[in-house]
């Protein structure tokens, strides 16, 4: 049976937080849809992995912070936490709020697509041999056309037997427009694009 293995990309504060950096009112309602989603079926998946937008001081010297100068999921600050529902989504157990659930990994990323993502499979115990023929991919999060679409194109690349996901209502974009483009590119590349809920 293949491993199911669910990515929540940036889920974070500054995303689609109630008063993030960087948060729409759409995204705020995805965060939401989310949060419900992982309380009824987060326990269906192998492995949950979340990715983090992660920034540090110097963000505006860097490339995206002159292009994109809105300092945003600085490592340490309530930007770049998990956002509140979706945290808590993520803690429970048998209708109790525990730690983590035992098959949540967390992985810190400082570009848009993550570039770790094999050492990350291995210590999640995720079997990526053989192309990841024995692996289904589920993605969703924020934002749609920028690192979601990094992300599943970095997975497309490393994992090509692999079936790939997108959860289209659980990701939202800068725009329905450029979300729409994203969908229709990762379609392009092979994958799939499903709606759960």
């Amino acid at each position: 049976m293949k491993q199911k293995v669910l990515i929540i990309v940036d889920a974070q504060e500054d995303f689609c937080g109630k008063d993030g950096a960087l948060t729409s009112n759409k995204c705020y309602k995805t965060a939401l849809k989310l949060a419900k989603y992982l309380t009824k079926h987060a326990t269906e998946y192998d492995k949950i992995i979340c990715t983090l937008d992660t920034h540090f001081d110097n963000y505006t010297n860097t490339h995206e912070g002159k292009i994109l100068p809105v300092v945003h999921c600085i490592d340490g600050t309530d930007g770049h936490k998990l956002q509140a529902n979706v945290d808590e989504a993520l803690k429970i157990k048998d209708n109790y709020i525990h730690d983590y659930l035992e098959n949540v990994y967390f992985a810190k990323k400082e570009q848009f697509g993550f570039d770790k993502w094999y050492e990350l499979f291995e210590d999640a115990g995720i079997n990526f041999v053989n192309g990841g023929n024995e692996v289904e991919y589920y993605l969703c999060g924020f934002c749609t056309d920028i690192c979601v679409v990094s992300n599943a194109m970095i997975l497309r690349a490393i994992q090509p037997e692999s079936d790939i996901y997108i959860i289209r209502n659980l990701t939202a974009g800068t725009t329905q427009s450029n979300t729409n483009a994203a969908l229709k590119t990762m379609q392009s590349c092979h994958m799939n694009v499903v709606k759960r809920g």
